[in-house]
């Protein structure tokens, strides 16, 4: 038994989505991402391809609750927690 739970706490330690975004979390995400940039005056396709591109770093680096605690701090300190991926999606199409 105690080796089944060490197997399991590790494999959900090593698991690259354990550290995401739950997919309902990304589509809210995309949806509020995607809005601002047709409001900014962005095309469909550059808004989907950004947004796609940043919701994909920002789930790649936090959970939803980490994303949660980001949110209530502000929107100044928001911004600065998630520019590395506007950064990078401003220059380049996709994710790393």
């Amino acid at each position: 038994m105690k080796k089944l739970l060490a197997i399991t706490v590790l494999g959900i330690l090593f698991c690259n989505t354990s550290f995401a975004l739950s997919p309902e979390r990304e589509r809210i995400e995309y949806d509020v991402c995607y809005d601002g940039m047709l409001e900014n005056g962005n095309t469909k396709a550059r808004s989907k391809e950004y947004c796609i591109c940043s919701v994909t770093m920002i789930s790649n680096k936090y959970t939803d609750a980490k994303l949660d605690e980001i949110v209530y701090k502000g929107w100044d300190y928001m911004m600065k927690k998630i520019k590395f991926a506007s950064d990078y999606c401003n220059k380049n199409r996709y994710a790393k």
